[in-house]
């Protein structure tokens, strides 16, 4: 199994699906695909056949989800910041495209922030700048916190009763069903998927994220940015969106219109469409931004 230990003693699981031509293997666009909470390599399967063939992509499990450790040392946004830098180094060997997912979009943020000679550039994707009420309310309750939800329940469990996949704005979902994502063999798959989470690191995880506010990295950020913005997702809002295209200098805003957050599963055509032409956008240096 593809695994790389980081300076802290903290092992990133990782995949990497590389098609290109052979013999342009040094001039390879490299893309990073980080995933958010409760996503691990395997959600994004579905992503390999539209990517691999065009760029060097790389799936990587997020601290104390899939196959990636738990973490052993302090969990600070800091921590993670420098693990993404160590990870780009030990992995790649030279600067990438990452893409930050949901929550790792924030952490994405700050590592755009704090290390710019590792990025091509930076995509977010369906991010929020900090967990909004409602969504910490949907995932908590009655507990105090996510995290607390999760050890109490089980993450399995946890998801059935509140089915939050999709994180749409126009109706409650009754089941963790996501557009052509359905069925009963599908959630069964899911359920599966879940299972392979260490239920404490993802717990940990949650609990720190739930005290992340990345709203003032925004104008540090000095690399070409393309933000990926759903258009009816409960945790990273349209006006959110519109707001780091504001305040992110280099930036281009594209919409994606899809039944919730998780944009890459409900329109994982577009989506990769629109980050293989921003990063031959930047490449040509034709982002006109």
């Amino acid at each position: 199994m593809p695994a790389v230990e980081l300076f802290n003693g903290q092992v990133d699981y990782y995949e990497v699906d590389d098609f290109t031509d052979p013999w342009k293997f040094a001039t390879a666009e490299i893309v990073v695909f980080q995933p958010g909470i409760l996503r691990h390599t395997e959600f994004v399967y579905h992503l390999v056949p539209l990517m691999g063939r065009k760029v060097r992509f790389v799936r990587r499990d997020l601290r104390g989800h899939g196959r990636s450790s738990g973490g052993c040392s302090n969990y600070t946004l800091d921590t993670l910041v420098d693990e993404m830098a160590d990870f780009v180094d030990k992995v790649a060997g030279r600067p990438v495209h990452w893409i930050g997912e949901s929550t790792a979009g924030m952490i994405s943020i700050a590592f755009a922030a704090k290390y710019p000679e590792k990025l091509k550039s930076l995509i977010l994707m369906s991010s929020p700048l900090v967990l909004n009420d409602i969504f910490i309310r949907m995932v908590s309750e009655p507990y105090k916190s996510q995290g607390e939800a999760m050890r109490k329940l089980g993450i399995v469990e946890w998801q059935k009763s509140r089915p939050v996949s999709r994180l749409g704005t126009e109706q409650p979902a009754e089941t963790n069903e996501m557009g052509r994502f359905a069925g009963a063999e599908y959630l069964k798959w899911y359920d599966n998927m879940l299972c392979k989470h260490d239920l404490e690191g993802v717990a940990r995880y949650c609990d720190f994220v739930a005290t992340v506010d990345v709203s003032s990295y925004l104008e540090k950020i000095r690399v070409p940015t393309l933000i990926l913005a759903p258009a009816k997702s409960i945790a990273s809002p349209l006006s959110v969106n519109q707001e780091m295209a504001r305040r992110i200098g280099s930036s281009r805003l594209v919409i994606i219109e899809s039944v919730g957050h998780m944009v890459y599963i409900d329109e994982p055509e577009k989506v990769c469409e629109e980050v293989l032409v921003w990063v031959n956008d930047v490449r040509i240096g034709a982002m006109g931004i």
